[in-house]
């Protein structure tokens, strides 16, 4: 059977469509049937469905919103380093460009091209 018709019969039935892509799945596992609380088993979906989501909400905390703490003036010392306080050149710039690792993205691989041109600006903007 050629691919084109392959195709063609996979847009015509759902069903053989969905068999198709079940088929391509790594895991072939499924959900259920499930116990509940009393020892039935469940294995209409949206039985287990409701029974899942019933678990798993469980496990959220319900904060007590009726006092919420103020946070507090932090205390500043002189020793604390200020934004104003940091110096950025135009070498600084240049290294981290010339650093960039050209297999991680088409990115880097274009600031390195550009790196002497646009390190100046970059500075005056920093």
């Amino acid at each position: 059977m050629s691919k084109r018709t392959f195709e063609l019969n996979l847009a015509n039935g759902v069903k053989s469509f969905w068999a198709y892509v079940r088929s391509k799945t790594k895991t072939k596992t499924t959900v259920g049937p499930l116990q509940d609380q009393i020892g039935e088993l469940i294995d209409d979906d949206e039985s287990m469905c409701n029974m899942l989501n019933k678990f798993f909400t469980s496990v959220f905390t319900k904060e007590d919103l009726s006092y919420i703490p103020n946070a507090g003036k932090r205390d500043t010392y002189e020793s604390d380093p200020k934004l104003e306080d940091f110096l950025i050149t135009t070498s600084d710039i240049h290294k981290h460009f010339v650093e960039l690792k050209d297999k991680k993205a088409p990115a880097p691989r274009i600031l390195k091209e550009v790196a002497q041109e646009i390190c100046y600006p970059l500075c005056i903007v920093f």
